[in-house]
């Protein structure tokens, strides 16, 4: 009895997540995995609910991450994301994940945001006619202008022949397109709030209803000479 070994506590269980972490860190130890590689995620919360939306990228724009969001809890409208510790703070929808201090695993609420305020945005469009040679103009319009009006500035601006809105418009915004009815969306809709520069690729095409008419040929106009002789 006296010459027994004291008996040793049962080691407690892990949790899963305990042991998805202990796993990723033997992982970094052995140099499977490093900074560069490792997975990139920030956890975004929308009204008590959490979802884990994936970076890819340092280089990722916010917006990207508001977008990818909204998709996931099923969103439309304008939104954005704001702090959730310390002094809450709006993030810039316009500035690139890797500048905006924040780390990769913070914690972020998706608040919605009104739409159309918030002051100027300047726009860098660069406009082709019918496949001319880009050229380039910027000025500055309040958030909440759409892209047809942007679109319709472009004629002040000397870049666009006039009626440009019955030229087929397209508004390229990064990888996004934009025509017909998507073209009353604003700048604010988008994630560009007072102070962002957005850059805008615009192509026109001819007048919806400048095509000049068929012009007649030869037969057409000696078949009236052709059925009074008969």
């Amino acid at each position: 009895f006296f010459g027994r070994a004291p008996l040793k506590p049962c080691p407690k269980k892990k949790s899963p997540r305990a042991v998805e972490a202990l796993d990723q860190k033997r992982l970094f130890s052995d140099g499977c995995i490093t900074s560069a590689t490792a997975p990139m995620s920030v956890t975004v919360t929308h009204q008590g609910r959490r979802a884990k939306i994936a970076l890819g990228s340092a280089h990722v724009a916010v917006r990207e991450v508001v977008a990818r969001a909204k998709a996931h809890f099923g969103l439309e409208g304008s939104f954005g994301l704001r702090t959730t510790r310390g002094r809450r703070a709006d993030v810039p929808d316009a500035t690139a994940w890797a500048h905006t201090g924040l780390s990769n695993n913070c914690e972020l609420e998706l608040v919605r945001r009104a739409a159309g305020g918030g002051g100027a945005v300047r726009v860098a469009a660069a406009v082709s006619h019918m496949g001319s040679a880009p050229r380039t103009v910027s000025f500055a319009v309040d958030a909440g202008t759409s892209l047809a009006a942007v679109v319709e500035r472009l004629v002040a601006e000397g870049a666009a022949p006039p009626d440009p809105l019955r030229r087929a418009p397209t508004v390229r915004v990064m990888r996004d397109r934009f025509a017909g009815e998507d073209l009353g969306r604003t700048l604010g809709d988008l994630g560009y709030g007072g102070g962002a520069a957005v850059r805008l690729h615009v192509e026109l095409g001819a007048l919806a209803d400048g095509a000049a008419p068929p012009e007649k040929r030869p037969r057409d106009e000696a078949a009236p000479a052709v059925a009074a002789a008969a």
